[in-house]
């Protein structure tokens, strides 16, 4: 069977496992220790300059179970798939933006974007969301670079 990135994005999916905290109690999620090192370097390359982050490993897996169900036209042109990663609730929206500092920037990069102020018909929750699918926007781009790459790689082996 030839590797594709859905399946590729399928194996990676599957790797990224929940672990508990033994301080804390607290759930999260890792990369399993036996996985291949390309995974580890895909996780690495979503985490753009960010530090790891709980918060971004739960979203590369929500993006890579997305990329999994996807078709090759949504693989290219991932819009409506990366607008499908985003929360609705504000609860889960507030919860993202306080999760880390940089969180920030990707809404103040959205605000940017519809020019500066948020329209008569925007709230602050709808900023969030933008902020939210630059950021789930910006790992699907990644992934999918490095699950081509290692599409490519096998095809080569």
């Amino acid at each position: 069977m030839t590797d594709t990135i859905q399946s590729l994005a399928g194996e990676l999916a599957k790797a990224i496992v929940s672990d508990t905290r033994t301080q804390t109690g607290e759930t999260f999620y890792k990369l399993a220790d036996d996985s291949p090192e390309w995974m580890a370097d895909a996780i690495q390359a979503a985490h753009d300059d960010m530090m790891p982050d709980d918060t971004r490993y739960a979203m590369i897996r929500e993006t890579a179970y997305r990329m999994a169900d996807a078709d090759d036209s949504e693989i290219e042109d991932s819009h409506e798939a990366v607008d499908g990663l985003v929360d609705v609730y504000t609860a889960e929206l507030t919860r993202w933006l306080a999760s880390h500092y940089q969180r920030v920037s990707y809404c103040d990069e959205a605000l940017e974007d519809i020019g500066g102020k948020l329209g008569h018909d925007q709230t602050m929750i709808n900023l969030i969301q933008m902020g939210q699918f630059a950021e789930y926007r910006e790992i699907w781009s990644s992934l999918a670079t490095a699950l081509a790459s290692e599409e490519e790689a096998r095809e080569a082996a």
